[in-house]
């Protein structure tokens, strides 16, 4: 295999990740946020919009590099996270957040750092990174405000 059909793996196994991924799965799975995380939601919707867009970054790079996208699928076990709160969904979204970030972590020790994958990489890893914070704080005040509000969950995440 020649530099150019490992990077283009590599991208299809980030873009594979990414469609496995449980945070962009939110939009479909409409779970429910107490009155007190309504705020909060703003941020949700902010990480899965980014989460679509590394998508299109990665597949966009592929076929930069004159590769081909390799079908993706999303991850079957999570067609069980409809409707349940999210502060109940949260710390299965940080595990899975953290997973990605390994994988990308892995991936960019593979490409080049100057090349233009190598640098999508790691700008997303960075973003990865900052995902994973932002969520661990939105969890730590989740289960603040679930305690206070007593979890009324009667906010759909994806309206």
């Amino acid at each position: 295999m020649n530099d150019r059909d490992v990077t283009v793996e590599i991208l299809n196994e980030l873009l594979q990740a990414q469609a496995a991924s449980l945070l962009p799965r939110l939009s479909e799975a409409t779970p429910f946020i107490s009155w007190a995380e309504a705020d909060e939601i703003a941020l949700v919707r902010r990480l899965i919009a980014e989460e679509r867009a590394h998508q299109a970054e990665l597949g966009a790079c592929i076929a930069s590099a004159g590769g081909a996208l390799t079908p993706v699928l999303g991850d079957i076990t999570s067609a069980d996270v409809h409707y349940l709160a999210l502060d109940f969904l949260l710390p299965r979204i940080i595990a899975d957040k953290a997973r990605l970030a390994r994988v990308y972590e892995a991936a960019a020790s593979r490409l080049a750092p100057g090349t233009e994958p190598g640098q999508l990489v790691a700008q997303q890893l960075e973003a990865q990174r900052n995902h994973l914070a932002a969520l661990k704080r939105f969890n730590r005040m989740s289960g603040s405000a679930s305690a206070t509000a007593g979890n009324d969950a009667t906010t759909p995440a994806g309206s």
